[in-house]
């Protein structure tokens, strides 16, 4: 065509996963267990995990402490990550990842012992999902602001660093 401005073509390529690419999101069981600690509560824990088949268990006031060491709190075919409550009775949350999903524990530089909020970023067929485990008690140590702000910090790190992945929080607020 004459007089015409010249035609541009580009091709684009994107890394971002759409739903055709990835499979189901992993099962999640959400559990105030009132204590881990007391007497066959691990072993019917188990038996939901393994009876539903839940990929992530998050569990809160486990009631775990130091002394609870990790292979006295195992279940068979998952990993634990864990925050125990330090200084005061009750408390703690831990999250139960089935031995299949990779994932590892993020730290962010704001954290502070008394919040029982491990972050875990997993990876699978699912994707990529990063999940906060909560237990916010009915009368913390600490602020109620300054558990919040930390919790919108940690949201907003995590859409910084790993902006395609699913963010969830899962556990007990208490209010």
């Amino acid at each position: 065509i004459p007089n015409s401005l010249p035609v541009a073509t580009a091709t684009f390529k994107t890394s971002v996963s759409t739903t055709a690419d990835i499979g189901a999101p992993p099962s999640l069981y959400v559990f105030n267990a009132s204590s881990l600690a007391k007497p066959h509560a691990l072993q019917q824990l188990q038996a939901d995990l393994t009876g539903y088949a839940i990929d992530i268990a998050i569990i809160s006031e486990t009631h775990f402490k130091k002394k609870h060491i990790d292979s006295a709190v195992s279940i068979n075919d998952y990993n634990l990550a864990r925050r125990d409550r330090e200084g005061r009775r009750g408390g703690g949350v831990a999250a139960y990842v089935h031995k299949d999903i990779r994932f590892f524990v993020l730290l962010f530089a704001a954290d502070q012992p008394d919040f029982e909020l491990p972050w875990l970023n997993l990876n699978g067929t699912f994707g990529n999902f990063i999940i906060g485990a909560i237990y916010h008690p009915p009368k913390p140590k600490y602020a109620t602001i300054d558990f919040l702000n930390y919790l919108d910090n940690c949201i907003s790190d995590i859409f910084l660093n790993f902006p395609t992945s699913i963010i969830v929080v899962a556990g007990d607020v208490n209010t």
